[in-house]
């Protein structure tokens, strides 16, 4: 059986114990698409699998990966264009406004946590960037304590500011920890 019978007869990819073949079929593509996913950071760039042509119009590539593994993957042509995977119905949304497709190894045990329920709407995953006040940047930049910032600024009667907002210098308690006979 050819690995394209075997795409269409069983889906992908294909699981024979730990190993998984992924195989995409494009008929007179080149170049192949990059597979990215769980199993490499979903780092088309840094750290791509290139498939190999392993047929006329069929590219394939093999991982081993734990047995209980869930796993999300994509086939990329470039980083803004994604190729859905002819052989692969199951797709789950990922946040950032596009589909992964999804499966799963053989011990794996599916969770109500990764079971979505019905009409619970779908989040989007944002980016948020906290910058330190220069004071406290400064100081953390250097490598020194910040409690001296929180001296001054406790002098000056103000808190040590992040992102604008102004938090108050609390002092740090410290414990002494009890010996191994128990006594402090």
């Amino acid at each position: 059986m050819t690995w394209l019978e075997r795409a269409r007869d069983e889906g992908t990819p294909l699981i024979d114990g730990d190993q998984v073949t992924f195989v995409w079929y494009g008929e007179g593509a080149e170049p192949a698409p990059i597979l990215v996913g769980d199993f490499n950071d979903w780092d088309g760039a840094g750290r791509p699998i290139r498939l190999e042509q392993v047929e006329p119009d069929v590219w394939a590539h093999t991982l081993t990966l734990p047995a209980d593994a869930y796993i999300e993957y994509a086939y990329m042509l470039s980083r803004e264009e994604r190729l859905a995977d002819p052989f692969n119905p199951h797709v789950v949304w990922n946040g950032m406004d596009a589909v992964n497709h999804v499966f799963i190894m053989p011990e794996c045990d599916l969770t109500d946590l990764v079971a979505r329920k019905k009409g619970v709407q779908r989040g989007t995953v944002t980016r948020h960037l906290v910058e330190a006040g220069s004071t406290v940047a400064r100081r953390a930049a250097r490598g020194l304590p910040l409690s001296a910032a929180c001296d001054r600024s406790r002098a000056a009667g103000r808190g040590v500011g992040w992102a604008g907002l102004h938090a108050p210098c609390l002092p740090v308690q410290h414990r002494r920890q009890p010996d191994r006979a128990g006594a402090h």
